[in-house]
């Protein structure tokens, strides 16, 4: 009896183990276009007030849609399921969401009309059917009154585990700490016999 709960305890375990709650994905920002701010504060975890100025220090300010695009690189693949974004309460935003490859998965919309302060910022969450595969989401304005900002952005959701090494990986990284470990213990052995 013990022995099977023992063994029961541990599937379970790993079973919640794979089936980790998503996470903020890291991510590393560039941009192309004109903007003005820093764009570290897209991504440094702090979340703006709703209602402060579009252009403060702590946003990212740009005008005319199209002329600025954001890239929120995952660091790999990774499999997003939802998002939360600081912008311009009454303009549009498009998130999309790329493989690899460059080619188009998802995209997600924010708009104008769904803001409910009177002005300035607002903080919108988005849940969505997952997007797996994704390498880098692009974020861009697609409407409004040509004056944008972008504040707080992450994206939700987890990492692709690395790759399980082939046995003939694992078998040659063994044989390497062998030789290493055995070249170590002869100098060794000659110091000490000197």
């Amino acid at each position: 009896m013990r022995k099977s709960f023992v063994l029961g305890s541990f599937l379970a375990g790993v079973m919640a183990a794979g089936a980790a709650p998503a996470a903020v994905v890291p991510v590393t920002v560039s941009a192309t276009g004109t903007y003005s701010g820093n764009l570290a504060v897209l991504n440094d975890g702090v979340v703006p007030a709703n209602g402060s100025n579009y252009n403060a220090p702590d946003k990212v300010a740009f005008t005319a849609f199209g002329n600025a695009v954001f890239r929120f690189d995952f660091g790999g693949l990774a499999t997003i399921d939802s998002l939360l974004a600081t912008v311009d309460n009454n303009d549009d935003y498009q998130f999309r969401f790329f493989d690899g490859a460059g080619a188009l998965l998802a995209s997600v919309a924010i708009t104008g009309p769904e803001g409910s302060v009177g002005y300035g910022v607002e903080t919108f969450t988005r849940a969505f059917a997952p997007v797996s595969g994704a390498a880098y989401a692009l974020v861009t304005a697609s409407g409004g009154d040509s004056l944008y900002g972008l504040g707080e952005v992450q994206f939700n959701g987890t990492l692709a585990a690395p790759g399980v090494p082939e046995p003939a990986t694992w078998a040659m990284l063994i044989g390497g700490f062998g030789v290493v470990g055995g070249a170590a213990r002869r100098r060794t052995a000659r110091v000490v016999a000197a």
